[in-house]
């Protein structure tokens, strides 16, 4: 059975998300990305997964810019932790600010950590792995 994770990324900026999965492919995360260009798309997904009754089978992880267009990173999130289903969802924002205040309120929305773009070093992938997702043989920190 494939228990690898699946990435989805919620990113509306093609520069960023490009350096995002350049990070993961050069971790070793080479499969199973999956983006959404807008807060709603996102949430869009997860409601048709409810909505025919969808099993949410294998390991996702979320990778939330914070700053979107139609529905923001916090205000998905928020969702995400009141949805029965959804809320214990590894949720890992994106930031290209490193506002205090921002992160604080990711934090106190739920989310599972914060991380500044873009990614580098080892933090993010450490980071799953404290975590115990299932990550691809040869995944590096």
């Amino acid at each position: 059975m494939d228990t690898e994770t699946v990435v989805l990324v919620a990113e509306d900026n093609d520069d960023h998300f490009l350096l995002t999965k350049k990070y993961l492919e050069h971790k070793g995360i080479t499969k199973r990305i999956v983006r959404f260009t807008d807060g709603r798309s996102l949430l869009d997904f997860f409601a048709a997964i409810e909505a025919f009754s969808l099993p949410l089978q294998g390991n996702y992880i979320l990778v939330l810019d914070i700053d979107m267009p139609r529905v923001t990173g916090p205000e998905v999130l928020r969702q995400i932790r009141q949805n029965p289903r959804l809320k214990h969802l590894p949720v890992i924002m994106l930031t290209a600010f490193a506002d205090a205040g921002t992160i604080e309120n990711c934090y106190s929305l739920g989310c599972t950590a914060c991380f500044t773009k873009p990614l580098s070093g080892d933090e993010f992938i450490d980071t799953l792995k404290n975590l115990n997702i299932p990550l691809p043989t040869g995944v590096v920190s």
